[in-house]
């Protein structure tokens, strides 16, 4: 009698523990939808905080339901401070955990890939996987 309420404890226990994990493709869709704040880079985890919108003078990114991305960066190849920022548009889908952006830069469009590592807690962790810059020419 002892040991099976020991197993039944350990077994509510177990399932007590679980935690509800984002698992459709819709899911995560719309949990990543919103504006990211970037908080800091980890060992090549990049982590982001959600806000209702882009903050002011704050590096960060805009997913949009209808798959349309706005990114706040640096405007122009120096990155000595001071620096300005802007806002430059472009679009972002996901595959699994795979987020793919295309957006414009000061120097033409670059294409990202970055692998989502977790998002939790309205933080989101993520690894970029690659970049693809294509320069206008002028």
């Amino acid at each position: 009698m002892k040991k099976s309420a020991i197993g039944i404890l350990a077994f509510v226990a177990f399932i007590w523990g679980c935690k509800k994990e984002i698992t459709s493709q819709a899911q995560v869709s719309q949990s990543l939808t919103g504006s990211w704040e970037y908080s800091t880079f980890i060992d090549s985890i990049y982590v982001y905080d959600k806000e209702a919108n882009l903050v002011d003078n704050k590096l960060g990114f805009t997913l949009n339901e209808n798959g349309t991305f706005i990114e706040r960066k640096i405007n122009g190849w120096c990155a000595t401070p001071p620096v300005s920022l802007s806002d430059y548009n472009g679009t972002w889908s996901i595959k699994d955990s795979t987020i793919f952006v295309s957006v414009g830069y000061w120097g033409g469009i670059v294409d990202y890939t970055w692998k989502i590592k977790s998002l939790k807690n309205s933080q989101l962790k993520i690894v970029i996987k690659d970049i693809i810059y294509h320069p206008s020419i002028n």
